[in-house]
């Protein structure tokens, strides 16, 4: 499962990054980890096995991104949490995390800015993503098709986006998320279509109650095979 909480502060490309929750950070290079074998401390990993109870954790970095993805994710599937990291300056060019066919990813309070994306995610397994778009820098017109993408993002994997007024609603907004989090069902299947092909297929939830009320349901829209 990949569940993102994600702070996008969408500032201006001269501004400098907006440190989490007031934190103190230690500058770390672009970490890039391709296999399970490569979470070590070299590459930012300051706890945990990989294992679900267990997980690695990359956390406490500043990252400087102008020569390298901020980090980058591919082809893993041990378990991971990256949590409280800032990574900035990625241009045009860099991505402030990317994540490359990998599953079993969470991602908590990154603050990422002044690059090509925030956060990018292709083929990742089982994704959900909590945006929180800190907005109030931008002008109208930016900051509502900035609102537009990350409503559609959160709502097509299952998440949802939040839009604080002020720094101070922050700590409000990431209790909601960890308490959506924590408070997840997860629902399996098997379908009758085995084909391995990337095509992207919908599927719908719904619970009805004995009474036959529905429960309002809020899931992620579909996969890729």
């Amino acid at each position: 499962m990949l569940a993102l909480c994600v702070l996008l502060s969408a500032l201006p490309a001269t501004a400098a990054p907006t440190p989490i929750a007031g934190r103190s950070l230690t500058p770390h290079a672009p970490i890039l980890i391709d296999s399970d074998a490569n979470f070590t401390a070299a590459n930012g990993v300051t706890s945990g096995n990989g294992s679900a109870s267990n997980p690695y954790v990359i956390e406490g970095w500043d990252i400087n991104a102008a020569n390298g993805d901020g980090v980058l994710l591919r082809s893993t599937t041990a378990h991971v949490i990256l949590r409280n990291l800032s990574v900035h300056d990625g241009g045009p060019t860099y991505v402030g995390i990317l994540i490359l066919y990998a599953s079993n990813v969470t991602v908590q309070h990154v603050n990422a800015t002044s690059s090509a994306q925030g956060i990018y995610v292709v083929r990742g397994a089982d994704v959900t993503v909590y945006a929180i778009g800190a907005l109030e820098h931008q002008s109208t017109s930016t900051k509502n098709q900035q609102r537009m993408v990350l409503q559609q993002i959160a709502d097509v994997t299952g998440g949802q986006a939040f839009f604080p007024l002020s720094v101070k609603e922050l700590d409000r907004m990431y209790d909601k998320v960890l308490t959506e989090i924590r408070a997840q069902y997860t629902l399996g299947y098997v379908s009758s279509n085995a084909r391995v092909d990337g095509t992207w297929r919908k599927f719908d939830v719904k619970v009805v109650r004995k009474d036959g009320r529905d429960y309002r349901v809020r899931t992620r829209k579909g996969y890729f095979a």
